[in-house]
């Protein structure tokens, strides 16, 4: 038992997968480790054509707010995703890439111990993936990261943990007085940011970084609706011009009402605030 106990803290697999291990190795511990890691590679392996219809997101920040992380894991099921196991592998995942100010998932590694030495080693997290989680869970699982760097960050992560949120801006003007009251200032950007989270039919900050494609077939939409409802060019064309002015309010985020005060827009309140929105990033699953 006393082996069983020291490979599951080295391996993070069950009691009774560390059990076989054993068994299969003769007793040989690190024998048993490779065993484990294989017995995770072929499950990842033998599972890979298997769908991944549950899955939730993660976002962590620096205490400078200057660096965040945003992400999400899938897997087969609501069971498998919202287990310990995952929930520990985010934690993880999260404190190295934050500390580690991590750009990439191969920049991301997983603390364990490789040996019954039990001197603590790092390997990827996509490795981990392979060789621990999938063993661990016995389900397919898909892992999604991205960051965003600089200015000031805001984040959000739904309570279901379905939708994520980073928001980076320039707060240039108000950060270079110390003693103003920032409070006002950084509870917009975090209303903006469950804003963001909450809108699912964002394409961009403005107007202009919506992709063309998307703008003429918006436009084909209103153009065929305005042939239907109206025989008169100008009445057609005011159907499609209030068509794209919904529609570009719809995607752009700086064009939306603010979610607290419908009577101000989002461009006019950062305007008059003193902010820009620079960069944000949306996560979405199951």
């Amino acid at each position: 038992m006393e082996q069983i106990i020291k490979l599951r803290k080295i391996t993070y697999a069950g009691i009774a997968a560390c059990k076989k291990a054993l068994e299969d190795a003769n007793g040989d511990i690190n024998q048993a480790i490779i065993n484990i890691q294989k017995t995770g590679k072929n499950i990842s392996e033998n599972r890979c054509e298997k769908s991944t219809s549950a899955g939730i997101t993660f976002s962590a920040i620096n205490a400078e707010c200057d660096f965040a992380v945003i992400g999400s894991v899938s897997c087969e099921t609501d069971f498998g995703v919202n287990s310990e196991v995952i929930s520990d592998f985010i934690d993880n995942l999260c404190a190295y890439a934050i500390e580690n100010k991590c750009k990439s998932l191969d920049d991301v590694k997983i603390e364990t111990n490789s040996t019954m030495n039990e001197k603590p080693c790092y390997i990827s997290a996509k490795e981990a993936v392979e060789q621990v989680i999938t063993a661990q869970i016995r389900e397919k699982v898909v892992l999604e990261y991205d960051y965003i760097e600089g200015g000031t960050i805001f984040t959000y992560t739904h309570f279901n943990k379905r939708v994520s949120v980073l928001l980076k801006c320039d707060l240039t003007g108000i950060n270079d007085n110390p003693e103003e009251d920032k409070s006002d200032v950084y509870a917009i950007c975090s209303k903006i940011c469950l804003q963001i989270a909450c809108c699912n039919s964002l394409l961009g900050i403005s107007r202009e970084d919506i992709n063309e494609k998307d703008i003429n077939t918006a436009l084909d939409i209103a153009t065929a609706n305005a042939d239907k409802k109206a025989k008169n060019d100008t009445i057609k064309q005011y159907i499609i011009t209030g068509y794209m002015n919904e529609f570009f309010q719809n995607a752009a985020l700086l064009e939306q009402p603010y979610m607290d005060d419908d009577k101000i827009l989002i461009k006019d309140l950062l305007r008059k605030n003193n902010i820009e929105i620079i960069e944000y990033k949306r996560l979405q699953t199951f």
